[in-house]
């Protein structure tokens, strides 16, 4: 009998050995498999973040795209704008400004003449053509023109006297102007 026991001694110690081994693998079977579930929540929860962010930057490049589309109409503008200060600066600059030499010529004409046409070209000529009542009164119109400082180089181009009812003299003239004459007065 006491093989038996033996046998029964053997066969509890090859199972306690057996519990004890498939205890051991079935709590590493648990830790991997808890591990697995543990990697697997955070690989979900990693991803998830990750879309949010993909989805939050995408939205942020958008509207950093229409700031800058807009920024760029903007700089447009202004730069038309500046093109147009500019054009408007060129044409300050070669602005003729006609109310000094007028003026002069309101102050120097003789009261008893009357002017018909005025013409100034490019290269400074001033040509006036009118009517005075006598000779003696176109001689005292050259005389105040001489007078003046913004025209120099006087000359009577011709003259005639009237055929009309009204008598007079028509007469045509031209001088040099002063460039000074067109300058802006402040």
């Amino acid at each position: 009998m006491q093989e038996i026991n033996l046998l029964q001694n053997s066969l509890k110690e090859k199972n306690q050995s057996w519990q004890r081994r498939s205890g051991i693998a079935l709590s590493i079977l648990i830790f991997i498999l808890i591990f697995e579930l543990v990697l697997s929540a955070m690989f979900y929860f990693l991803g998830s973040n990750r879309d949010k962010q993909i989805t939050r930057l995408a939205d942020e490049n958008a509207a950093l795209q229409n700031k800058m589309e807009n920024t760029q109409k903007g700089l447009e503008e202004a730069k038309k704008f500046q093109r147009q200060l500019a054009s408007l600066k060129d044409l300050i600059q070669v602005h003729v400004y006609w109310s000094k030499f007028f003026d002069e010529m309101e102050s120097k004409i003789y009261v008893k003449s009357k002017l018909d046409t005025m013409n100034v070209d490019e290269a400074g000529t001033v040509t006036i053509s009118g009517q005075v009542s006598s000779y003696s009164e176109l001689g005292k119109l050259i005389l105040a023109l001489n007078k003046s400082k913004n025209l120099t180089n006087i000359k009577l181009l011709n003259s005639s006297l009237s055929d009309s009812e009204k008598s007079g003299v028509f007469f045509s003239l031209n001088a040099k102007v002063n460039k000074e004459a067109f300058t802006k007065t402040e």
